[in-house]
């Protein structure tokens, strides 16, 4: 399982393979030595069909069943990891249409 890692002291971000069994096992960073935190990023969980109230899917990149997203939240949470690739896009369309129409 590819983990990747974020240094808390320099901000440093690097993967890690590791079996799926060291999911808790600690991180340091490659270039300060400080302690490291995971971060989730879409490549490192399988997907996320939530079927409904109570039936979970195993996530591999958390090394646990995951019921809903807010259990995912809570785990998140409890584990001091953040999720990334999931960033809401604001939509620039109309700026764009504004400023080529006051360029004319």
């Amino acid at each position: 399982m590819i983990y990747t890692y974020e240094c808390t002291s320099c901000g440093y971000i690097h993967d890690e393979n590791r079996a799926l069994i060291d999911y808790k096992s600690q991180g340091w960073c490659r270039l300060c030595g400080k302690q490291v935190r995971k971060i989730l990023s879409p490549n490192s969980t399988s997907g996320r069909s939530f079927l409904g109230i109570g039936i979970g899917e195993f996530n591999p990149g958390l090394g646990c069943v995951v019921k809903s997203k807010r259990h995912l939240k809570d785990i998140l949470r409890r584990e001091n990891l953040i999720e990334v690739g999931n960033e809401v896009v604001k939509d620039t369309s109309e700026k764009i249409r504004q400023d080529r129409w006051n360029k004319l």
